[in-house]
Formats: structure tokens, C-alpha cells, sequence
């Protein structure tokens, strides 16, 4: 679980639900992922908008992301040895990338976590208390 945790961190860095941005706070992020602007992030506007971070890590294209595609699009997301843990933890199949599947992977069960009513979609509320949940364990150990 605690793998999972802090895997799901770099997602954040990627995902569609990447709401910790420094001098950003939640509302902004959600309206941007909210496309439709109906109060909701339903599944489809998520993989849409992790689609395309995705595709903005991505440099080369291979479809995969490197821990230097990474530093070099966030390079003020924390410290370099913070990114590096959370990259490797997140590169689940250890080949030094991070793989769409994998992006997707955490992302979606990222997702579904933070959906409390299941019906798949999050709103503001949703994600809050996801984030706080979220926080309140990584300050618990």
C-alpha cells in the first residue's frame, strides 16, 4: 500500500488529477480537466487530459517516459533524489521507464480511490478529501 502511495506521487506529476502544483491550488487544475465545466471529472476527461501530459513528458515519443524527460519538463517539482524514488517506484517493470500502461496503471486505480461514491466521476469535494486522506497518511509513516 505504501509502494502504491508513493507511486501514485509521480502520477501526480502526469496524471490528470495532478492537483499539488506549487502556487496552484485544486479549483484551478480541476477547471482545466473539467472540460465540459459541469462540476465533474468524469473517467473520459482524465485519460483525456493524462493523454496528453503524457505526451508532453514524452520528448522522443517512444513511448515511454525517462527519469531525464521527467526532470526536464518539472524540474522544480522537489528534489531531484524525491523524483528519483518516486520514478523508480513508479517504473513497476524496472526497465527504466515508465511505460503508458504503467502512467495508466497508477493512474486509474489513482482515479478510482479518490471516486468515494463510485460513480465515475470526482468532483472538487472528491479530490480534497482524497488529498487529505492522502496526506494524512504519508504524515502517519
Amino acid at each position: 500500500m505504501r509502494k502504491l502511495l508513493i507511486s501514485t506521487g509521480l502520477v501526480l506529476v502526469g496524471c490528470g488529477i495532478a492537483l499539488a502544483q506549487a502556487g496552484k491550488g485544486p479549483e484551478r487544475m480541476f477547471e482545466r480537466i473539467d472540460t465540459d465545466a459541469d462540476g465533474r471529472i468524469t473517467a473520459e476527461e482524465s485519460r483525456a487530459f493524462r493523454e496528453a501530459r503524457f505526451q508532453r513528458l514524452d520528448v522522443d515519443q517512444d513511448g515511454a517516459v525517462t527519469l531525464d524527460e521527467m526532470k526536464a519538463m518539472k524540474p522544480r517539482r522537489g528534489s531531484e533524489d524525491r523524483m528519483s524514488r518516486r520514478f523508480a517506484r513508479a517504473d513497476t517493470n524496472g526497465n527504466g521507464a515508465i511505460e503508458r500502461t504503467e502512467f495508466e496503471d497508477v493512474a486509474e486505480r489513482r482515479f478510482e480511490r479518490a471516486d468515494a461514491n463510485g460513480d465515475g466521476a470526482l468532483t472538487l469535494d472528491e479530490i480534497r478529501e482524497h488529498r487529505q486522506k492522502r496526506h494524512k497518511t504519508k504524515s502517519d509513516g
